[in-house]
């Protein structure tokens, strides 16, 4: 199971707002007042999006010799507007290491 209270809290956004987007694009299951479940696309679209911070986070480490946490947190707002292909391109420097990059 999955908790969605860290992204609402990060966002600043409602819990009901969250749910019901994600429910309408078919990435949750929940019932309400229960638990909320990742779906299929949920996961996968959960899986590209730590992929990509980690990607730009070892860039950031690797490269730029910025601090573990502050690249950790300056990836997880980059990923959101730098475009796919560059990201690919850095995933390339790396040899294509994207299994690692999850952590």
């Amino acid at each position: 199971m999955t908790r969605i209270d860290p992204l609402t809290a990060s966002l600043q956004c409602y819990l009901a707002a969250i749910r019901e987007l994600l429910a309408d694009r078919a990435m949750i299951s929940y019932e309400p007042y229960g638990s909320v479940m990742l779906t299929p696309l949920g996961k996968d679209a959960a899986e590209k999006i730590l992929a990509r911070c980690g990607i730009i986070r070892e860039f950031l480490v690797s490269v730029l010799n910025i601090e573990e946490e502050t690249a950790k947190d300056a990836a997880c707002r980059m990923q959101h507007s730098v475009p796919a292909a560059i990201v690919a391109r850095i995933a390339e420097r790396f040899g294509g290491r994207s299994g690692s990059f999850l952590g």
